[in-house]
């Protein structure tokens, strides 16, 4: 039974709230672990998402991509500008080293390209003062394994 577009918004919103939770997970031994039992446990809102977006076309795209981004700025925005600033970098390293990955991590066209547009929504919608980019769990997972010193030689 496919999911209905106001379900899996709210499971997005929920599942954003959740990586907020994992932010102190991401730590060298923490990270992947963490990272792949919230991938496993949201596999099937990839698929209802991508789904519901090959369903309905391009718009269902836009839809799904200002999801997050339009919670997490209504979410912000409830904070004092002073506990804006503080939450700011937890809303962006959610994100960054959760949300976008995951969406990557599936493989599937749709959520890759839904990932992208997520964070353009972010950035034009300025949740934050900073701007995000994308990223995927393979590079952040192997930053870990690097030395500090090997980001310095060339």
């Amino acid at each position: 039974m496919e999911k209905s577009v106001e379900s899996l918004k709210q499971e997005l919103e929920q599942m954003f709230d959740e990586m907020l939770r994992q932010i102190k997970l991401f730590k060298k031994k923490t990270y992947s672990p963490a990272f792949l039992r919230a991938y496993d446990s949201y596999r099937e809102l990839f698929s209802g998402v991508s789904s519901c977006c090959a369903d309905m076309g391009g718009e269902a795209l836009t839809e799904f991509a200002e999801i997050i981004p339009e919670y997490a700025f209504q979410k912000i925005q409830k904070f004092s500008k002073r506990d804006q600033e503080k939450y700011a970098l937890n809303f962006n390293l959610a994100m960054v080293v959760y949300v976008v990955p995951l969406f990557i991590h599936t493989r599937d066209p749709l959520c890759e390209k839904l990932a992208e547009m997520m964070v353009e929504k972010w950035n034009q919608k300025k949740v934050t003062k900073m701007e995000i980019g994308m990223s995927d769990y393979e590079k952040i997972s192997s930053g870990f394994k690097r030395s500090w010193f090997s980001f310095f030689r060339h």
